[in-house]
This record gives C-alpha cells, sequence and structure tokens, in this order.
C-alpha cells in the first residue's frame, strides 16, 4: 500500500525517475512510536490530502485517513542499496536524495558551487542588482532560473557565460548524487535527436546545454555550428518533453542564451545556472519543492534591495511580507494566500487561484488614504505565472484601478512564461482620472482555472510638496533654456577634468612661453587664450623662455608653474564656462565690462538676437585674421544683424586691421565676440549690446544715441 505524494508547488511537474527495485512493506514493530503529529489541524489536513477529498467525505473520515496514511507510509523499507538503482524518490516527501532534507549532500552540492564560483568572484559587479526569471524549456522539467540585469545589452554584452565550465560543473553536481554521466552521448527517440553534454545510459538522464551554433571553441567561446544530428533544435523540444513525461528519458535542458556575460560578470550568470541543476537534480530524485524564489538558498540581489521602493513605495499590504497583508486582499470565485514559493521582492508573494470569471480585490486602509500623483499615473507590479499553457492560450491580465465616484482606469497585460516586471502608464497624457486610490481589482479572461503570483504592488503617490495640479506645460522658451543649462553644465564639467587631468612628464628647457602656452593647449585640448594687450602692456613678452621639469602634475598646476617662471605678474583665470585666459595680476582684478544690457522696445526681437548669441561654436581659429573680418565671420554664422560703428572705434584707437589670434572649441558666440574685442581693441571702451535685435559694437557715445547706428561698410584700403 502507497501513499499518494501530495505536490506542494504545481508549478512543478509531478514525476520522478521510475524507480525499478520494489518497495516490501515491513511489519509495524508493537513498539513503533509514529514521529507524526497526534493531533492535526485544518490547515495541516489541506496540506496532507488533496483538495478534491473534502467534497467527498467528512473532516472526521479526512481525519482518520491522514493518520492512517502516515502510520502505513512509516513502516515501507527500500532494501537494496540505493547507488544500484536509478535516481528516484517516493515523491515530495524527499525520501529520494534532496539538498533540502540531507545535510551531507547539501554540504557536498555547496562546496562544488564554492569551488566552482570563486574564480568569478572577482567579478561580480550586477549580482546585486539582478533578478530571477523562470524559464519554461521543457514543462515537464522544474523551470530554469535564469538572471535579469537591468541594463543595455548594447552596452554592457560580452557574451554568454563559460558554457564549457557550467558543462564540467554540471557532471560535477550530478557525481555529487551518485550519477556519473558520460560526455558526447547520443540521445535519439520520437522526434528528436541530438548529442548530450552529459548522460547515464543505463539510468536515462542526463543534461544538455543549448548553444548558439550547438557548441562553443575552448580557445575563445566562440559558437561553432554543429550538424542537425547533433543540435537539440528547438522544434525537437515538444517530442523531447513529451518523452521526459513519459518517464522514458530524463534530460535538464537550459539556453546558453539566457545566461549572458554582462560586463565580465561570470559570477551570476554561473550561480543562476548551477542553482537551476540543483533544483533539477533535486525534483529527479523526488523533492518536488522548488524555491522557485531563490537562487542557491539566499533570495537575488534585487529581492534584498530597496532602493527602488523611494520612487515606488509599495501599497499598504502590497508586499505580502506580514501575516495582516492578506486582509486586504478578498477573492470572488476562487482564493487568495500568501506563498513563500514565489516573491518579486522579500521573501513572499500572492498566489491567486481562480477559476473563470473570477477577481481579486484590494481595498487600502481607511486611516491612511492614498492620493496619486497628478501629474501621472503609473502602476507596476512582480507577476508569475507557472502555467505554460496560460500564457499560450494568449491569457490577458486586467488591473483596474479605482477612485473617487467610480473613477477608473485599467491596464491590461498578455500573461508569459516568465517572471516579469510590469510597468504601465495610464493613457498617452498618462494624467489619472482621480486623485485618491480607493481599491484596485484583477480579472483575467482565462476560459479555465488559473493560478498566479503577484507581488510589490505599487502606484506612483502624491508626495509631500507636491502639488494639487498638474504643472502647466513648459514654453518653448523656458526648454530652450533649460537646455542651454545643461549643455553649460557639460562644458562645465569637461573643463574642470582637463585642468584636473595630470600629465605623465612635462619637461621645458629654455622653451619659448608662447611654445609652452600651444604645447599645453595640444595635450589637453583646453580653450586657453592670451590676453596680448595685457601682456604688451606690462611688458611682458610671449618669447620668454621657460624652463620647467615635473611628473604626474595636474594641467593646473603646470600651467601656473610656468607662468611663475615666466613672470611674476602673470596669471591665468577663466571666462565664462571654460576658457582659461593668461593675462596679468591686475587686469584679471579689474575686468572691464563688454556685454551691455540688451536696448530697445523689442523684447521679442532681442530674446532671439540674444538665444543666437548664446549658441556655442564648433570651432573658431583666427591667426592673425583682421577685427573686421572675424566681425564678418561671426554676423555670417549667427544670422545676426550686426551693426559697428567704425567711426567711433577709430576715434578710441581701434582699426578694422587689428589682428586677432585665438583658436576655441565649443565656446558661446557671446564669449567669442568679448575675447575677439579684448584682443583687438585692448583697453578701449568698446562694448557690445543687443539693440532691438541687433548687435551693436561701439563705444559710449554709440549707445547714448536714441537708436541704433546705420550699417557701415569699411573701404578695402582701410583694412
Amino acid at each position: 500500500m502507497s501513499n499518494p505524494s501530495h505536490n506542494p508547488n504545481p508549478s512543478v511537474p509531478d514525476r520522478a525517475l521510475p524507480v525499478t527495485r520494489p518497495v516490501r512493506l515491513n511489519p509495524v514493530p508493537a513498539d513503533y512510536a509514529p514521529a507524526y503529529p497526534r493531533r492535526l489541524t485544518a490547515d495541516e489536513i489541506e496540506q496532507f490530502l488533496r483538495p478534491g477529498l473534502f467534497r467527498r467525505f467528512s473532516p472526521a473520515t479526512m481525519m482518520a485517513g491522514a493518520v492512517i496514511a502516515a502510520a502505513l507510509s512509516g513502516g515501507c523499507d527500500e532494501s537494496d542499496s540505493a547507488s544500484a538503482a536509478p535516481p528516484g524518490g517516493t515523491g515530495a516527501s524527499g525520501a529520494g536524495k534532496s539538498t533540502r532534507t540531507d545535510p551531507q549532500l547539501r554540504a557536498k552540492v555547496e562546496q562544488i558551487a564554492l569551488e566552482v564560483l570563486g574564480p568569478y568572484r572577482a567579478r561580480m559587479s550586477w549580482n546585486d542588482d539582478a533578478s530571477l526569471c523562470l524559464e519554461k524549456r521543457l514543462s515537464s522539467n522544474p523551470p530554469v532560473k535564469t538572471p535579469s540585469i537591468p541594463i543595455s545589452y548594447g552596452n554592457s554584452y560580452v557574451g554568454l557565460f563559460d558554457t564549457n565550465a557550467a558543462k564540467e560543473a554540471t557532471r560535477r553536481m550530478f557525481a555529487a548524487y551518485g550519477i556519473e554521466l558520460e560526455a558526447s552521448v547520443k540521445v535519439k527517440g520520437d522526434g528528436f535527436e541530438f548529442i548530450a553534454d552529459g548522460y547515464d545510459p543505463r539510468r536515462r538522464v542526463g543534461f544538455k546545454l543549448l548553444v548558439p551554433g550547438g557548441r562553443t571553441r575552448l580557445a575563445d567561446n566562440k559558437p561553432v555550428a554543429g550538424p542537425a544530428s547533433e543540435v537539440l533544435a528547438a522544434e525537437e523540444l515538444p517530442a523531447l518533453d513529451e518523452a521526459v513525461k513519459s518517464g522514458t528519458v530524463n534530460v535538464f535542458v537550459a539556453d546558453a542564451t539566457d545566461f549572458p556575460n554582462m560586463d565580465g560578470d561570470q559570477f551570476t550568470a554561473m550561480e543562476y545556472y548551477l542553482a537551476s541543476v540543483v533544483d533539477y537534480l533535486n525534483w529527479v530524485h523526488g523533492d518536488r519543492t522548488v524555491e522557485l524564489n531563490k537562487v542557491l538558498g539566499k533570495l537575488p540581489g534585487a529581492a534584498r534591495k530597496r532602493h527602488h521602493r523611494e520612487q515606488w513605495p509599495p501599497l499598504p499590504g502590497g508586499d505580502f511580507e506580514a501575516d495582516e497583508d492578506l486582509k486586504r486582499w478578498r477573492a470572488t470565485d476562487g482564493k487568495v494566500s500568501i506563498s513563500r514559493e514565489w516573491s518579486g521582492f522579500g521573501e513572499r508573494g500572492l498566489l491567486v487561484e481562480l477559476e473563470p470569471g473570477g477577481s481579486v480585490t484590494y481595498t487600502p486602509p481607511e486611516d491612511e488614504p492614498l492620493f496619486v500623483r497628478p501629474d501621472f499615473l503609473v502602476f507596476r507590479c512582480d507577476l508569475y505565472c507557472p502555467d505554460p499553457a496560460a500564457a499560450r492560450a494568449g491569457t490577458n491580465i486586467t488591473v483596474t484601478l479605482i477612485g473617487e465616484d467610480d473613477k477608473r482606469a485599467a491596464f491590461v497585460m498578455a500573461l508569459g512564461e516568465r517572471w516579469a516586471r510590469f510597468e504601465w502608464a495610464h493613457g498617452s497624457s498618462r494624467r489619472p482620472p482621480f486623485k485618491r486610490l480607493h481599491g484596485l481589482t484583477i480579472t483575467t479572461d482565462s476560459r479555465s482555472p488559473i493560478r498566479f503570483y503577484v507581488d510589490d504592488l505599487a502606484v506612483q503617490m502624491k508626495r509631500p510638496g507636491d502639488p494639487d495640479e498638474p504643472p502647466r506645460p513648459k514654453t518653448l522658451e523656458e526648454r530652450e533654456k533649460e537646455r542651454e543649462e545643461a549643455e553649460r553644465q557639460a562644458r562645465v564639467e569637461v573643463f574642470k577634468g582637463q585642468l584636473a587631468r595630470p600629465l605623465p612628464e612635462v619637461e621645458f628647457d629654455d622653451t619659448p612661453l608662447a611654445d609652452v602656452l600651444q604645447f599645453l593647449r595640444d595635450v589637453t585640448a583646453l580653450n586657453l587664450c592670451v590676453d596680448r594687450p595685457a601682456l604688451r602692456a606690462a611688458g611682458i613678452d610671449l618669447n620668454t623662455r621657460v624652463s620647467l621639469r615635473c611628473q604626474k602634475v595636474p594641467v593646473a598646476d603646470v600651467l601656473h608653474r610656468a607662468l611663475a617662471v615666466a613672470s611674476p605678474q602673470l596669471r591665468h583665470g577663466v571666462l565664462g564656462d571654460g576658457v582659461l585666459l593668461v593675462s596679468t595680476e591686475s587686469a584679471l582684478q579689474a575686468p572691464r565690462e563688454i556685454l551691455l544690457p540688451d536696448r530697445g522696445g523689442d523684447a521679442t526681437a532681442n530674446a532671439v538676437a540674444g538665444q543666437a548669441l548664446r549658441r556655442p561654436l564648433p570651432h573658431v581659429h583666427f591667426e592673425n585674421a583682421h577685427f573686421a573680418d572675424v566681425v564678418d565671420f561671426l554676423k555670417d554664422v549667427t544670422n545676426l544683424d550686426v551693426r559697428v560703428d567704425w567711426p567711433r572705434l577709430k576715434e578710441a584707437g581701434v582699426r578694422p586691421d587689428a589682428p586677432v589670434h585665438m583658436e576655441l572649441s565649443r565656446v558661446r558666440v557671446d564669449e567669442v565676440l568679448q575675447l575677439v574685442i579684448r584682443d583687438a581693441a585692448g583697453d578701449a571702451p568698446v562694448s557690445v549690446a543687443v539693440w532691438d535685435g541687433k548687435l551693436v559694437i561701439g563705444t559710449a557715445g554709440t549707445f547714448e544715441a536714441s537708436s541704433p547706428p546705420d550699417a557701415r561698410t569699411v573701404a578695402a584700403s582701410d583694412r
């Protein structure tokens, strides 16, 4: 007489390898003291016996049946050695080998995992951020645990994990359970034929790691194509699944593409793969309990970290970590329960079992009102459906958020065969139809009973300080200012990095100062300008010789030392967002304002001109260029109406043919213009202003007039 095994995890198929040795029923000794409890609670009875029996027998009859079944199962004994029999067990009770029930086996498996993972521990950067996904390659096998890493494959995907090391580790794991595998064994059946990576022909058990192309080359771990008779193709998997279901063969199948090498992190992929192998070996020996939310006995990194809770705090009772959370949930035509079998975050999730047309309702606490964000409505949850048939049938789950006056927002999602974290935005505008969340419902369109798990349900709520109404859309001008500020900040950061960059070695031996400055400009790409009028006024020659040696010194320090050697009067300052100006101490301490405030009454035209002046120029290089030519160049690239009051400039000593020397990259037009005027005019009182949309260059007398000067040209003889 045998006690039917109960499967506490229906997502895992209830099947084990065949037991070839007969089981004898031994007489029960008179002094036998059973280990089962004398009294069972209603919950314990429900765990021991199939729910369908409750509809046929009374609770008293069920209690007696449970006690008798437990007593009879205690007298069973297998007299033959387990090593002589194929792997197998008597069901979920763990009578076979399992790391959950056998401490010695667990220690052996942990040691193998420690040795395999040891070389990869130096690079496990994504382990703390990885989530656990469940893949179903064969529906007759337990799910394969794969890592979900939150980063773009295009940025960090290196390739597959070390498949050769994975195969060797799998053989070692099988050996720990007493199964010695032969490498490269052909497995053939009705509708499939392939070369197993490891297989025991006598026990008909082994494994196959699916690799793109068939196998990987040992030298560089690149995929290499193999013949069709050796490769287990996708179209052969259904036939193999049927063979596994019938017990003809037992093969662990995993796809190497589910275990990526991200940024060189081999540890994470290998850890999840080994966890899948151990789950399979426990299962094939009769232990049907698979911890769907753990990897080698511990929660995944992302299921332990709470950093996303700042933006996505769960609904009260929405993370199921406390028993009282269940009070917030009620099922119609079904049932809900808190389960440790699967979770998206933490240790526990909500198991939902619904009949066709059933629903689940959530009610928030009355004393804790939930006000949603006014600008957009986004719902998020973790979801896992262990039933492949439901996924293949195209089953949809609908989550409906309910607000005041029965206003609703519905989110629809198609079920998949794997764990997933979903985010839904409500409509194109994302604005919620209500202010306060009064509850939610979960329904499906399944035409048959369905079971699935949900966890970590969250809605972005109104935070302290958030406005009661959505903010008004930003104007084009505001968006343009934000863009300009972002570009300015980026230039400042680049400039700071250039100054802080250490130079490996610098050696100037009687080198002209001009060459020193040009060297620093070339090796650092700095926008380095020389205030030539200030240097001339101080009597400093750019041909002054500089001798300097230093190693691993930041660029800013090298420049400071070189200027100090050339002249004690020399200093360097910063103009605008990233221009380094070499000048004298007196000139830097008393800078002259060149750019004046806007003038005139046409504010719109002035704003357009100001926007053109704030635009950075990709690159300018003036080598002894005439001042008038430079002004014409800036007029062309900005498309501005530039008015130059040449008569007054000439009175101030500024000629159109004044030479301009500078080379700049990604510098704003207004900053370039100020440097150009400083280089061409020196201390002459030249200023610039936007006047009714026109860019005016002149002196104080120019700006005392009632209107901008007329357009003037310069004769060729004046240049």
